[in-house]
């Protein structure tokens, strides 16, 4: 096993190794110079008038959920909704959640799961 000394000692020798360099300059000409600007602010205003007006329409077809006004807001099962309801008129949210609540809640008396085996008990 080498001395860790000794390995320290032969990295920087291996750094000092190097050289510097001098950097090249780019060296821009003055129309190459206004060039550049010119197409940097055409693509910005492009940019820019694009984002103004919004994406452009897109051709895929979209599907939308109808919307049908005669489900009752116990029916369409939303905190918000649920609660607005709750406020304004506790007894009617009590009958709507009975009523709906075959449709939503499973049925603990048939089946063999673990429902039936808690209502059961």
């Amino acid at each position: 096993m080498k001395d860790p000394d000794q390995e320290d000692r032969e990295f920087e020798t291996y750094l000092r190794s190097f050289q510097p360099r001098k950097l090249l300059v780019l060296r821009w000409r003055g129309p190459a110079i206004a060039t550049a600007a010119v197409a940097a602010v055409l693509i910005l205003a492009l940019l820019s008038l694009r984002h103004a007006t919004g994406p452009a329409p897109s051709n895929v077809a979209r599907v939308e959920t109808p919307r049908t006004t005669n489900i009752s807001i116990a029916e369409q099962v939303s905190l918000g909704r649920l609660s607005v309801l709750a406020n304004q008129d506790p007894v009617r949210l009590e009958a709507q959640l009975d009523q709906v609540s075959s449709k939503l809640l499973p049925d603990v008396r048939s089946g063999h799961g673990v429902l039936k085996t808690l209502s059961a008990e």
